[in-house]
């Protein structure tokens, strides 16, 4: 669709949106694109953009038809899910579970990260009344936007244990799509006292090492990059979605539309670069001197009053700490 010569509307350059509904991949299908080598050879410059889920929006910033991304079909569902759910050929021993896995891959009605993520809980487990248990659920009957994932995506979280949800719940304070770091994650959690140890003399950092693997085989976290030094990833949206969800008494996304910040709000975001400029009403960083936590995603304006000013409302605070 890219590559074809009449594909384009006169001069324009070609724009092609990817739509469908959360939780397909077309992020992962526009990186795949992206960094394909015939994109490479047959245009000087290109970009991909993480941009709407509206089809109206969709079509007004295409200038080709914008391609829609579908579920996935059921074997290919199926086999999506055992793969994650088994090790390779392990699922013929345990024929009973199958069965089960077939009507919860109904239930998730072709959603790749609903898949994944339910999928990944469960390769920890061989009893067949858990497995029974997250097919059975409620939370199946109700009506959810985006079809099968919302369910998928809280029963995910409720097989998590309980400190691996706390750890969870707090990277709401990230940004979306933001790079984290695991030695800023880890040392967060250490900050948090999240991170017990087990056995005496054990380093907390590496008990954060391992809580982070641990959620990352359980696919809570995506898109890593090593390096010698630092191990980087990301959130799905929906997943950082989820987790703001559950942290919303605590965790707080401030933007200059943002109009009250609650009383109960220990870990602050400021994500708008608009608010350090001064585009933030009145009177709305009057409870920052309960915050705690407070992460800044633009720094360059580090030297404006509006900056200083709320570092110093939440640095009277006891324990403050700040990203």
């Amino acid at each position: 669709m890219l590559m074809h010569p009449t594909n384009g509307i006169g001069e324009d350059i070609p724009v092609l949106p990817i739509v469908g509904i959360a939780g397909l991949g077309k992020t992962a299908l526009a990186k795949l694109v992206f960094n394909d080598d015939r994109i490479d050879e047959h245009f000087q410059l290109k970009i991909w953009s993480p941009h709407t889920r509206s089809n109206r929006v969709a079509t007004i910033t295409g200038t080709l038809p914008a391609y829609n991304l579908k579920s996935l079909p059921f074997e290919e569902s199926l086999s999506l899910f055992l793969n994650l759910a088994f090790k390779k050929g392990n699922e013929k021993q345990h024929l009973n579970l199958v069965k089960i896995g077939e009507e919860i891959v109904k239930k998730c009605e072709g959603v790749p990260l609903a898949l994944r993520t339910l999928a990944s809980q469960l390769c920890f487990k061989t009893a067949e009344d858990e497995w029974k248990k997250l097919r059975d659920d409620e939370i199946w009957e109700f009506e959810q936007k985006g079809k099968g994932i919302l369910p998928a995506l809280r029963l995910s979280y409720d097989q998590l244990p309980s400190y691996l949800k706390q750890c969870f719940a707090s990277c709401s304070v990230f940004p979306k799509d933001y790079n984290i770091a695991n030695i800023q994650l880890v040392s967060f959690w250490v900050a948090l006292g999240l991170l017990k140890s087990s056995r005496e003399n054990e380093v907390l950092e590496n008990v954060g090492k391992q809580y982070l693997r641990e959620l990352q085989e359980r696919s809570f976290f995506q898109d890593f990059q090593e390096t010698p030094f630092v191990i980087r990833f990301k959130m799905h949206d929906l997943l950082h979605d989820f987790a703001l969800w559950l942290a919303k008494d605590e965790c707080s996304m401030l933007k200059s539309s943002s109009r009250y910040l609650s009383k109960t709000i220990r870990h602050m975001s400021i994500v708008d670069p608009k608010i350090l400029e001064g585009g933030a009403p009145s009177g709305l960083l009057d409870n920052a001197g309960h915050v705690r936590t407070l992460f800044f995603q633009h720094m360059e304006n580090s030297n404006s009053v509006i900056y200083q000013k709320i570092c110093l409302k939440v640095s009277s605070a006891t324990c403050a700490r700040f990203m």
